[in-house]
């Protein structure tokens, strides 16, 4: 899947409502669901926030092999990054900064590089393919 949606707060619903109708997320289970959409739905929150007026959002979604699901989410930045991005856990009296912790916490492999003016960050989550269950 690959989505270019506007750079504003309304885009979050929109990237949670076609990551959901993408034919890729029937061969997961629930529970993987549940996660791409959340994953997809902080990244996209961080790409919104920190985006320059006017300009788009990137998300593409790739299942590789029966391994995992890569969600990468693009954003034009005015200004290069300080990369590393810091995934910790912020303060409990902090107003915001806990999205990046929860994804990290849930793929643990969470990345970000800069690339010709746009700040890239992905994130690979476990794929476990629906299937009947067996008791």
């Amino acid at each position: 899947m690959l989505l270019q949606i506007p750079a504003e707060p309304r885009s979050v619903r929109t990237a949670r409502s076609a990551v959901l109708r993408d034919p890729v997320m029937a061969d997961l289970s629930p529970d993987v669901q549940r996660d791409v959409v959340l994953v997809v739905s902080e990244l996209v929150s961080n790409a919104v926030a920190a985006a320059p007026d006017g300009t788009e959002v990137q998300i593409a979604i790739e299942q590789r092999g029966r391994g995992g699901i890569v969600v990468e989410v693009r954003n034009r930045v005015a200004a290069e990054p300080i990369l590393p991005i810091d995934p910790a856990m912020p303060p409990p009296n902090a107003v915001d900064g806990r999205g990046l912790a929860l994804v990290h916490q849930m793929s643990g492999d969470l990345q970000a590089r800069y690339e010709r003016g746009q700040l890239v960050v992905s994130a690979v989550l476990e794929s476990i393919a629906a299937g009947p269950v067996i008791a």
